[in-house]
Formats: C-alpha cells, sequence, structure tokens
C-alpha cells in the first residue's frame, strides 16, 4: 500500500523523447501546485464567505477529484491527452471564478493569461493561439452576460466596451508572444536535435572507424605474430640434418608457436594415391603413428586439389572429411574431441614446386583462419618443405658419401694389399744412440697405421719410464696423422709414375712397331720388344692358323 502511494506522489517515467519527457515533468509540476493552490484557496474562500463554504468545498472536491484522476493517466502514460485536459480544465476553472467574481473586470479574469501561458508551455505554438482565441471567446461571452445582467458586475457601472477590447488585445498578445517564443524555440530545438543526429552520427561513424582501425591493428598484430612465429619455426629448424628429429621438431614448435590443437605432415607414395602421415604433435599423434594412419586421395575433392593442383583448402568440422585407414573421420576422432577448423597447406618440391606432401593444422576455432593467415602458413609451409629437402638431401649425400668412401676404401685396401704383396711386407726399426739399460722398465705405446680408413700396420714406441704424458700422447697422434698422409701421397705418386712409365713404355713400342714396313720387321720388333720391356728370357710370335704354325728354328 505504501508503496502505491509512494509511486503515486514520485516523478512520472520520463520517455526517451525529449519533448514529451518535458511535457511529463512539467505536467507533473502544474499538477501539484493546482492541486496545493485548490486546498489552500478552497480554504481561503471557507473562511472568508461562510455563508458559501458549502459550494467553495464541493468546487474544491471536484478540483480535487479531477486533479487526482489526471494525476493517475498521467502516471500510465497520456501525455498529450492530459495536457489538453488540464489547459480546459483550467480555462473552466477561471471561466467559473470569472463568473463568481466580479466579471471581466475582475482580479481573476487576469488569470485567463495563465491558461494561455499554461497551453503554450504544455501543448506547443500552435495551442496558443486556439487557447487564446478560447480565452478572448470567453471574455466577449462573460461580457455580453454582464451587460444583459445574467451575472453581477464588480461596478455599479456596466462595464464598458474598452474593457473587453483591452482583455482581447492584452490576451492576444500574449498568445502573439509566446507562440513567437516557442516558434523559435522548436526551430532552436529542431536545430540542436539535427546538431545531435549528425553528431551521434559523426560519432557512431568515429566509433566504427576506431572500432575498424582497431580490427585492422589486431590483425597487423596477429599477421606479425604469425611472421615472427614462421621466422622462429625456420631458424629452430633450419639447421636440422636429421629427418626423423626434424618431423617430431617441426609439428611441436608449430602447435607452440602458432597456439594451435595440433599439426600433422603427410607424405605421397609413388602412386601419389596415398598419403602416409609422417609426424603429428602431441600423444594424439603418437598414437595415430603407431597405427599407420593414411589417407586415401581418390574421391577426395579437397585433398585432390591440395596435392594434385597446389591449392589451399580449409575445411570444418561440419564438412565430410576423407576417412583413414580404419575408418574414422579426422574431425569425428577421439584423439582430437575439439578440433572444430581444419587447414591443409601443400608441401612443394624447391626446384620444380611439385607437391611431395601436405601440411594439416587443426585449430579449436570455428573460423580460425582467414585469407591474410592462410597466406602466412602457406608461407611456413614453403619454409618447412625447404627445411625438409635439406634434410632429405642431406641424408642422400650422406649416403651417397658413405657409399664412396666404402668404394675409395675398398680400392685403398687392394691397391695398399696389392703394394704390400709386391714388397712382401717390411719392418722398419730406430734405436736412440743411448739405448736403456736392460734394467729399466720401458713404457710401450701402440698406435695403428691407418690410411683412409684401412690398418695397414702399427708403430711400437719405447720408452724409459712408466707412463707417456698427454703432450707426448699428443705428439705421437699428430705425427700419425701427418705419416697416414704422406704414406698416401707416396704411394698415389709411386702409382702415377708406375701408370706413366707404363705408358711411356706402350707408346714407345708402339711407335717403333709402327715404323716397320713389312710384316716381317713389325713381328720382329714387337718380339724383340716384348722381350725387352718384359725381360723374358724367350719370347715367340707366331702368325697363321695353329695347325699351320711351327716352332721358329731360332729364337727371337
Amino acid at each position: 500500500m505504501w508503496d502505491r502511494i509512494g509511486q503515486f506522489f514520485a516523478p512520472p517515467t520520463v520517455s526517451a523523447d525529449r519533448e514529451v519527457a518535458h511535457t511529463t515533468l512539467l505536467l507533473h509540476t502544474i499538477l501539484w501546485i493546482i492541486f496545493v493552490a485548490t486546498l489552500v484557496g478552497t480554504g481561503i474562500m471557507i473562511l472568508v464567505e461562510p455563508a458559501e463554504a458549502l459550494i467553495d468545498l464541493g468546487m474544491g472536491v471536484v478540483l480535487t477529484l479531477a486533479l487526482v484522476g489526471l494525476r493517475l493517466a498521467l502516471l500510465r502514460g497520456h501525455v498529450r491527452p492530459i495536457a489538453w485536459l488540464l489547459t480546459l480544465l483550467l480555462w473552466v476553472t477561471i471561466t467559473y471564478l470569472t463568473m463568481t467574481s466580479g466579471g471581466i473586470r475582475g482580479m481573476i479574469a487576469l488569470a485567463y493569461c495563465l491558461v494561455v501561458v499554461a497551453a503554450g508551455a504544455l501543448l506547443g505554438a500552435n495551442a496558443t493561439l486556439v487557447i487564446g482565441a478560447l480565452c478572448i471567446l470567453s471574455g466577449a461571452l462573460l461580457f455580453l452576460l454582464e451587460r444583459i445582467g445574467l451575472i453581477a458586475g464588480s461596478g455599479e457601472q456596466p462595464v464598458p466596451a474598452e474593457s473587453v477590447v483591452v482583455f482581447s488585445l492584452v490576451i492576444t498578445l500574449i498568445a502573439a508572444l509566446l507562440q513567437t517564443s516557442l516558434q523559435q524555440r522548436q526551430r532552436w530545438s529542431q536545430l540542436m536535435r539535427r546538431s545531435e543526429r549528425m553528431l551521434a552520427e559523426r560519432n557512431r561513424d568515429l566509433q566504427l572507424n576506431r572500432e575498424a582501425q582497431s580490427a585492422y591493428v589486431r590483425n597487423v598484430e596477429r599477421r606479425f605474430a604469425y611472421l615472427e612465429a614462421t621466422v622462429r619455426v625456420t631458424w629452430e629448424t633450419a639447421s636440422a640434418l636429421e629427418l626423423t628429429p626434424l618431423w617430431e621438431r617441426l609439428v611441436d614448435l608449430i602447435c607452440d608457436e602458432f597456439s594451435l590443437y595440433h599439426a600433422a605432415i603427410l607424405l605421397l607414395d609413388d602412386t601419389r594415391r596415398h598419403l602416409t602421415l609422417q609426424a603429428a604433435s602431441g600423444e594424439a599423434g603418437r598414437r595415430w603413428l603407431a597405427r599407420g594412419y593414411h589417407l586415401e586421395l581418390p574421391g577426395s575433392p579437397d585433398l585432390e586439389a591440395v596435392v594434385w593442383r597446389g591449392e589451399t583448402r580449409m575445411c570444418r568440422a561440419e564438412d565430410t572429411m576423407p576417412s583413414v585407414s580404419t575408418g574414422a573421420n579426422f574431425f569425428n576422432n577421439p584423439d582430437l574431441p575439439d578440433a572444430r577448423t581444419l587447414l591443409w597447406l601443400p608441401l612443394r618440391q624447391v626446384q620444380n614446386s611439385e607437391v611431395f606432401g601436405v601440411l594439416g593444422l587443426y585449430s579449436q576455432d570455428t573460423d580460425a583462419f582467414d585469407t591474410q593467415d592462410t597466406l602466412v602458413l602457406q608461407s611456413l609451409a614453403d619454409q618447412s618443405a625447404m627445411v625438409i629437402n635439406q634434410a632429405r638431401l642431406f641424408a642422400e649425400l650422406r649416403e651417397s658419401l658413405q657409399i664412396a668412401e666404402r668404394v675409395a676404401g675398398r680400392a685403398t685396401r687392394e691397391s695398399w694389399q696389392h703394394w704390400l704383396r709386391s714388397e712382401m711386407g717390411r719392418e722398419y726399426r730406430y734405436t736412440g744412440e743411448t739405448a736403456p739399460e736392460a734394467s729399466l722398465e720401458l713404457a710401450e705405446r701402440l698406435l695403428p697405421l691407418r690410411v683412409r680408413g684401412q690398418v695397414l700396420g702399427q708403430i711400437i714406441a719405447h720408452k724409459a719410464g712408466r707412463t707417456w704424458t698427454a703432450e707426448e700422447n699428443m705428439i705421437l697422434e699428430t705425427l700419425m696423422a701427418q705419416l697416414e698422409q704422406a704414406l698416401d701421397s707416396a704411394r698415389l705418386y709411386e702409382v702415377t709414375q708406375r701408370r706413366a712409365l707404363r705408358e711411356q713404355l706402350t707408346r714407345e713400342i708402339t711407335d717403333n712397331i709402327r715404323a716397320s714396313l713389312t710384316v716381317e720387321e713389325a713381328m720382329r720388333r714387337a718380339v724383340q720388344e716384348v722381350a725387352r720391356v718384359l725381360r723374358a728370357d724367350e719370347t715367340v710370335g707366331r702368325i697363321g692358323a695353329a695347325r699351320t704354325l711351327t716352332p721358329p728354328e731360332g729364337g727371337a
């Protein structure tokens, strides 16, 4: 109950419209002023004219009830009708008081100016003229009623016509001035509202520009962070030369640097129809590798576009993805329950841009990758492909070097074995000028003699004392390295010299044979040269069929 009473006396809820809010608050104030004036005026009238106390009390009660009804209607939001009713109520009240208080010449008649002002304040400029004309009409009607004696005037003489004219002029002047003022105020109000709308639009545009600028700055910062991450991933993996650690390091770095949910690298097989999982991040990746996941290219438009045309493809969780060998879907996979977006990036060869695999990036966001992100991540894929190609080339080069080393080692071993067989093994010994006494304990050091990884023999060194010092060991190792190089160089020089001598002898024999003019002379010179070069005791040369050949009478 008390809450309802408090709501009745409280100011009404103000509308968002400025004009309506202004009128509402003004009506609230005027109603309370009139209510208080009614109570005070009724009491004064009862005290001044006790004989008419009942009539004054009735008028006060009626006016109070009317004000209460207007107040309740105002609380319901009927602002415009309440303004008209209040203005008309004031007009009726003033007209009644004028009729009962001396007519047009009485002091109450001046209250018509208050009605005009209230109409202007509550209803606007146009209503001012309407209410002003109504007040002038009421004054003229009261003048006529007083002249014909229906109402009593305030003086003994009849009211002059000049009083009505002056009354009308005053009301007209007040209404005109008030209308002009209200129209000017309305124009200024419209101008202010237009300015406010323009300012609001300007502020809205500024806010949109600020938001767009903030979004642009965030995008730039995101691109810059992606580029920094790409540089860091490339720098961390550029020195990797082993493929197996490189796969694991690459996918883990990509996930960490780009805050991704999962990353996987798949390589094409020789048929270019299957993608085999080579590396994947996290525990899920290890389980996938253990199960041997692979993708089938035929029937998957997205993967076909990535592998066969080198395009980039992005898929979401609601899209249909190709099945892996176990029949599971990449998104409907218990190993990656929160995956929502997958970006496929081609891995290309550096020399011919041929796709040799794909890089799959998973994110937990539905729209994780836009166009600019895709460009930066494709650059990451290209850098990763370069690192992978570098590790592959290094592995191939190392394998080729190992093969070459094995071939060179075999050739070196065979060459030295041939040399050792020809030399029947040799031993070289050096003893110092002052040999140690037999009673002294000698420290022995065995050093294998290697040439290109092949053990050819050994060097045994003795010294008086119990141990060899670190400096002496270092000197021995240095000398052994120099000896190995010198031995190999000497052997190569000796082989070269022998080959040059053999080529020289071959050339001399060929030139001598070619100088012959007959077959017999050519055969004789050939047999003589072969015997001379080979130091043979007897050399035989034959021409003809085997059954017709007979031994020569004398040696050649």
